[in-house]
């Protein structure tokens, strides 16, 4: 047994824009604590136990991480060809060069 979708009724206008002021809230002020309350509120705290096996000796890595490789494919520079708008080809002037690879282009592993 499906339940049947109600509906809404929703209308939307052009809204116009309100003049909004904002309060600003007073500064907090406060007084530091002292040394006998200090004491009182890190007395409500638990007792933390070092445990031996808490502290171990740094784990180094047994054989060295490798940085992974970086394919990069070959680029060659080609200059603004007579066909190129007054702009020149996605905002370059003309007579500029632009980097453009050749080949096929690997896919980044995952």
């Amino acid at each position: 047994m499906q339940a049947e979708p109600t509906s809404v009724p929703v209308q939307l206008s052009e809204g116009q824009s309100q003049l909004q002021t904002v309060e600003p809230l007073p500064q907090a002020t406060g007084v530091p604590l002292s040394d006998e309350e200090i004491d009182q509120v890190l007395a409500r705290l638990p007792k933390v136990t070092v445990e031996p096996q808490d502290q171990v000796d740094f784990n180094l890595a047994n054989e060295p991480i490798h940085r992974p490789k970086q394919v990069r494919p070959s680029l060659r520079l080609s200059p603004c060809t007579a066909g190129c708008s007054a702009r020149g080809e996605r905002g370059r002037s003309p007579g500029s060069a632009a980097l453009r690879p050749e080949g096929e282009i690997p896919i980044a592993p995952l």
